[in-house]
């Protein structure tokens, strides 16, 4: 790993590993994973001075915008804008503006896939509290397109470059990085949209549980299966050698925190297996081959760990990278 000033440091809070009660449930560990996240993002946000700012945000990969709802909305931000663009194609854009819509914040929710080569469109709907819109526009040769559609505010591109797109306080990137080909040049690309002092703000898997999972699903699959699904194999450390070898400075912490665990002992007892395993190998229990049962199996039980009230949790760590303004 390159020197360049880069930090990794780890959090660890294993005092309670017994509550396992509140972490069984798969959907009490998503929020209970939410607020962590949302723990850090507002660590991040103060230690940068950017918790009293009114901030532009362009989220990457919002999904259905749950964690975003948790770390926008109830953070209590001044957020004069919140963008959204997904890596992929996705389903969830109806839901995403359905929740937004309830946080009352100025938003565009754009369908256009970010990668590396991404570009800020030429066009912009952004929705105000009220409902009322505005559209961004790019100026034509004279410095302004006099086109204002009937009931829509107008702004010009020099407002819609400065402000609403090449200036963002603001990026999340939150398990994202998986649908993208060249996730270091794509978290480059969006570091020249932040502004000066604002952050990119990753978080990621680590490598151990969940890469090791798909890692081996797709050692043991087809190529057609590997040429289909996303690489979820890839950890932090697949992400900061990357910013590495393009000299990216960034911070890295590693959070292990009792929530962040599974209750898998039902299933090395008699097999059961957990949701998570189908969407982590991208691949439904039913059709795993016994090879690969016997793989997840192994890498289960070696990471999973006797809790004090004798239950076999799996913890799955978050990486938080942040990532800084080019200036």
């Amino acid at each position: 790993m390159a020197d360049n000033g880069n930090q990794i440091h780890e959090v660890a809070d294993h005092g309670h590993w017994d509550h396992w009660s509140s972490v069984a449930n798969s959907e009490n560990r998503k929020k209970n994973a939410g607020h962590i996240k949302q723990t850090k993002f507002k660590s991040i946000l103060e230690s940068n001075n950017l918790d009293k700012k009114a901030l532009k945000i362009l989220s990457i990969g919002p999904g259905d915008g749950i964690l975003d709802e948790i770390l926008v909305k109830e953070s209590q931000l001044d957020v004069t804008l919140y963008y959204a663009v997904d890596p992929v194609e996705t389903e969830y854009h109806s839901k995403l503006e359905e929740n937004v819509k309830t946080w009352k914040v100025p938003y565009a929710i754009e369908k256009k896939s970010f990668n590396e080569n991404y570009s800020p469109p030429q066009n912009i709907l952004v929705t105000y509290p009220d409902g009322s819109t505005e559209s961004l526009k790019e100026n034509d040769q004279n410095g302004r397109n006099e086109e204002v559609i009937p009931g829509e505010r107008f702004v010009s591109s020099s407002d819609m470059i400065q402000g609403a797109i090449g200036m963002f306080d603001v990026i999340l990137m939150a398990s994202v990085l998986y649908y993208v080909d060249y996730p270091g040049l794509t978290i480059q690309n969006a570091r020249s949209m932040l502004s000066q002092g604002g952050r990119i703000i990753i978080f990621n898997q680590t490598e151990e549980v969940g890469a090791e999972l798909y890692a081996l699903m797709a050692q043991t699959s087809s190529i057609e299966f590997r040429e289909q699904t996303s690489n979820y194999a890839l950890s932090h450390l697949g992400i900061i050698r990357e910013l590495d070898d393009l000299n990216i400075p960034y911070k890295c912490e590693i959070n292990k925190d009792e929530v962040l665990c599974y209750d898998v002992t039902d299933y090395l007892k008699n097999g059961t297996p957990l949701p998570y395993f189908s969407f982590q190998t991208q691949k439904p229990f039913e059709k795993w081959t016994d090879e690969q049962r016997r793989g997840i199996y192994e890498i289960v039980e070696k990471r999973s760990f006797v809790s004090e009230k004798g239950r076999n949790l799996l913890p799955e760590d978050i990486a938080t990278i942040v990532v800084g303004s080019m200036n």
